[in-house]
């Protein structure tokens, strides 16, 4: 259905220093998961930052990206690969699951995006 994605940036001292969403059209959840996971990523490299903790509301996207978990999904795999490559950019990562109620700015960030277009 309609999928958007959002994300957060936070300072090591949990300073939110971006936080922002699109619309990506219509995609499977795990499509729009990754992707979300994927333009942290850029933007983290973008502003600057060599070492990141990359949070995230799905377990089956931490799972996958710490190698606990193997992709079957074929819609998937051009965007984990993509990630993987990506991340070699950085000195350290970390890919960490939270609670979807402790991922609120993101969760809020996709489905402002959403409605935005759905509500034009």
């Amino acid at each position: 259905g309609p999928s958007g994605i959002g994300y957060c940036i936070h300072s090591s001292e949990g300073q939110i220093i971006e936080q922002g969403g699109e619309f990506i059209g219509f995609a499977t959840s795990r499509v729009a998961e990754y992707m979300a996971m994927r333009k942290g990523i850029d933007r983290a490299l973008e502003l600057g930052y060599k070492s990141a903790r990359f949070i995230s509301d799905s377990l089956m996207v931490v799972n996958q990206l710490n190698g606990v978990f193997h992709i079957k999904n074929q819609d998937i795999i051009p965007i984990y690969n993509d990630i993987l490559k990506t991340i070699e950019n950085f000195d350290a990562v970390s890919f960490t699951h939270v609670p979807r109620s402790e991922n609120y700015i993101a969760d809020h960030e996709a489905n402002a995006a959403i409605d935005k277009i759905l509500k034009k």
